[in-house]
């Protein structure tokens, strides 16, 4: 297996700086296709910065981004047929009802699976004609990643997917996650500031404090530790 399809992504001494503050500093990451790998930090620390990156929504200063083998930037529309990318607290389609972003959004892609779109909503248990604007943060976020998922992208990157929402929920919508990507395949790459919430869930962790990367390790041996 070439290099390219043995890695979704890799992150070599990334630097990115927003004036005098460093928000990442010589970061390497790795991450295996078919895994999932949970990007751990306090608030502040640099994960969105990280996960933006990865994202193709910003160029990091020094080091170099690769997404399945290529500059997420450069080739932005090769990178971004391959991935979808989730933003944390995304709210942009409050005016519409989930029938009609379902509606918006199959056009725009050939290997939209509406089996998979039915199968979500239903599991989910999302209404089809209410707005999007009305629904619980929890109802939100599921609805945001049943549509990414319909998509069938080889990488689902998700910036704290989870912000909002209680314990409970947290948990509930970590296993949904998991259980949602049965059939699918895909390579995860997922922020959060929680541990407890990737528990058991994620095959791998990456711990950023004051930007740097300090831990990157198998999720089972950090929990037994902790």
């Amino acid at each position: 297996m070439g290099e390219a399809a043995q890695y979704a992504i890799k992150m070599h001494h990334v630097t990115k700086t927003f004036g005098k503050v460093v928000a990442n500093k010589n970061v390497d990451l790795e991450l295996k296709t078919g895994e999932i790998l949970a990007l751990l930090g306090e608030n502040g620390e640099g994960k969105t910065t990280a996960i933006k990156m990865a994202a193709g929504q910003m160029e990091p200063d020094a080091g170099a981004v690769r997404v399945f083998g290529l500059d997420p930037v450069r080739d932005g529309v090769r990178v971004r047929e391959r991935f979808a990318y989730v933003a944390e607290l995304m709210k942009v389609y409050d005016w519409m009802t989930l029938a009609e972003l379902h509606d918006f959004l199959k056009p725009f892609y050939s290997n939209w699976n509406e089996d998979a779109f039915i199968r979500l909503t239903r599991g989910f248990g999302l209404p089809l004609d209410r707005k999007l604007g009305s629904f619980s943060r929890g109802m939100y976020a599921k609805s945001v990643l049943a549509a990414a998922l319909c998509r069938e992208p080889e990488l689902l990157i998700l910036d704290d997917p989870c912000l909002g929402l209680d314990t409970a929920s947290r948990r509930n919508f970590m296993e949904m996650l998991v259980d949602s990507l049965t059939g699918f395949g895909c390579t995860v790459f997922l922020s959060t500031h929680l541990i407890p919430e990737a528990a058991g869930i994620v095959d791998r962790v990456g711990i950023l404090k004051n930007g740097r990367l300090v831990a990157e390790e198998d999720a089972a041996a950090l929990l037994e530790r902790t």
